[in-house]
């Protein structure tokens, strides 16, 4: 259940990373 748990945690916080990766390219090619 550990294992679980920290695949888990893992996945949300890689989710947002994508997301705010994301966000950060989306706003670099709307200045240039």
């Amino acid at each position: 259940p550990t294992k679980q748990l920290a695949n888990a945690h893992f996945k949300r916080s890689f989710g947002r990373l994508v997301r705010k990766t994301i966000r950060v390219n989306t706003v670099a090619d709307d200045s240039s």
